[in-house]
């Protein structure tokens, strides 16, 4: 009982109301979990780069072991290759970093106060927080719960297209990769397929 009243009169001292500190607590606890979300993404110091070539009758295979940049890619493919005077296309998309997930978090803050009088009848309070997290982990196979999954950043495009040396059809390639993947037009180049 004594130590919650020393709590209180901590924060009174510093002139917050019961809404101020829950406040404080939830910035606390976001900014925990910021640093922790910083900690876990990875990003590949070195572009990565990823290819997939097929006849544009082909139809892009998904699969568990297909990464989303390759996954990217043939969708790409397969849709560039039904633009008029395309004909088959090959697509390199090159990524300024992979693909970044957010996982589920359970934080913990745990605020311990001590009162200290010392030989001249002079007190003090001394207040440590310890925090801990932990990532949200599935019950069956106790793989981590992903909140939020962002598409790696696209650095740049090669398109190697059977109808790339005609200026319409790369006009119309480029606008469409403009559009669908938010490059711009500097970041995307277009080659004809030689034989």
């Amino acid at each position: 009982m004594e130590q919650e009243r020393n709590v209180q009169g901590w924060w009174d001292r510093l002139g917050l109301h019961d809404g101020s500190r829950r406040r404080l607590g939830w910035l606390g606890a976001v900014l925990v979990l910021g640093l922790l979300l910083m900690g876990l993404s990875s990003t590949a110091s070195a572009p990565q780069v990823a290819a997939v070539s097929a006849d544009a009758a082909d139809v892009p295979a998904v699969s568990a072991a297909v990464s989303p940049e390759a996954e990217l890619e043939g969708r790409l493919r397969s849709i560039l290759s039904r633009i008029e005077g395309v004909g088959q296309v090959d697509v390199t998309v090159t990524f300024a970093a992979g693909t970044l997930t957010e996982y589920a978090v359970n934080a913990s803050t745990t605020l311990r106060t001590t009162e200290e009088n010392d030989t001249s009848g002079q007190s003090r309070s001394v207040v440590e927080q310890t925090s801990s997290d932990s990532l949200v982990l599935l019950d069956g196979d106790g793989s981590p719960v992903a909140v939020r999954q962002s598409m790696a950043e696209v650095q740049g495009v090669l398109v190697v297209a059977e109808g790339g040396s005609d200026p319409a059809v790369c006009v119309q390639i480029s606008a469409a990769l403009q559009n669908l993947l938010a490059v711009p037009a500097h970041k995307i180049v277009i080659c004809p397929a030689g034989a």
